[in-house]
């Protein structure tokens, strides 16, 4: 959400480069991953060149105030290394790692997979502005070409693209009820604050045998407690920056803005009870210091007090509803990976597999994994 970081901006200029001297350079593996950048820290640069033993001696935090006291603790690089490593950990998600990494190995070789889609559908939830501003990837153009290539139909639902997450998530329930009562298999791909509009129709607005339709739900970062930068927005000077950017931009402010305002949407995720059912799958980027470009730099360092954060949530908050969790090290909210087209195609794959495979290859445990905390105080 570029625009809404520019709004911020507007008031906290000095902040935009503010993320700190990253003088330690790093170079190692994390959670199978090669880590090669500088990170904040000297006890950062250990974690990465010498993982194993310094994660002994670190114990993972408990739940999200955790997270955020050991960045308070220790360095915010030194919180993210943690959490992506407590992520793979995991057994569930480390199986899930393995199936995607293979299937993304089979992509880049040339093998086609073999899946029967006829029956499936997946409805794409876009992000914030996604028609004015495609070159985020909000639209979900990318994935669905990706999805395509498999054979995998998909349609986007057409939210309103400033709307309220409460007025975008019932357009979202009637989309499922259409296309489950067309007979439909369902799959929800979700980006940026698309997440908390699927969670609210998923977790509120459909009765459990409305959702049954819904086999899965792809959560890319997921703004499902909104977002410390729409706390900023809306309030007071910077609420009057925010108009005069909305009317510079010749749009109607809307109410997508307010909506991500933290206290309103843990209020929202406080009701939401998501179906048994559902296979729930987090993507999510964890950026160390020393990735971060311009266009995320200064949500980064505005978001440094909650603790490891993607540039526009704390990575806790896109987890708020359990499920399987697959990170990338090195990105932020953007996903600005130029292999991003292949990595939805094989997440999609394993999604697929559990959905319909005669056999589940991993198991997938109740949402209740890294990342379910309750909510902020």
């Amino acid at each position: 959400m570029p625009a809404l970081q520019a709004i911020a901006a507007l008031l906290v200029l000095s902040m935009a480069t503010g993320c700190g001297t990253n003088r330690f350079p790093a170079r190692g593996m994390v959670a199978g991953q090669l880590v090669a950048t500088t990170v904040d820290s000297a006890a950062a640069q250990t974690l990465v060149t010498d993982t194993p033993r310094r994660l002994d001696a670190l114990p993972a935090p408990a739940d999200r105030v955790g997270w955020l006291a050991l960045a308070a603790g220790t360095s915010l690089d030194t919180a993210a290394l943690l959490l992506a490593a407590t992520i793979a950990a995991d057994p569930v998600n480390a199986c899930w790692r393995e199936r995607y990494e293979a299937e993304l190995a089979a992509l880049r070789a040339g093998v086609a997979p073999e899946l029967a889609t006829e029956d499936v559908l997946v409805l794409a939830v876009p992000g914030w502005m996604y028609r004015r501003s495609p070159e985020t990837g909000a639209d979900l153009a990318r994935p669905r070409a990706a999805l395509a290539r498999l054979g995998i139909a998909s349609t986007l639902v057409a939210t309103v693209e400033n709307g309220s997450v409460e007025e975008n998530a019932a357009i979202i329930a009637d989309a499922v009820r259409r296309h489950a009562a067309a007979g439909r298999t369902l799959i929800l791909l979700s980006a940026s604050k698309g997440g908390a509009e699927v969670a609210e129709a998923l977790g509120h607005l459909l009765a459990p045998e409305e959702a049954q339709a819904v086999r899965a739900w792809v959560n890319v970062g997921g703004l499902l407690r909104g977002t410390p930068l729409a706390d900023l927005a809306t309030t007071w000077p910077t609420s009057w920056l925010a108009a005069a950017y909305f009317a510079w931009r010749d749009q109607p402010a809307g109410a997508g803005v307010a909506s991500l305002r933290t206290d309103r949407s843990s209020a929202r995720l406080e009701r939401q009870r998501l179906p048994d059912a559902l296979r729930l799958v987090n993507l999510v980027g964890i950026p160390l210091s020393g990735q971060i470009g311009p266009h995320a730099r200064f949500g980064y360092a505005r978001l440094a007090r909650h603790g490891p954060n993607d540039a526009l949530t704390p990575i806790a908050d896109i987890l708020a509803l359990g499920g399987v969790t697959i990170a990338e090290i090195g990105l932020d909210h953007y996903f600005a990976d130029p292999e991003m087209d292949r990595k939805s195609a094989a997440l999609a794959v394993v999604v697929l597999e559990h959905v319909f495979g005669e056999r589940t290859v991993c198991p997938i445990e109740p949402r209740g994994t890294v990342g379910a905390h309750p909510p902020a105080p």
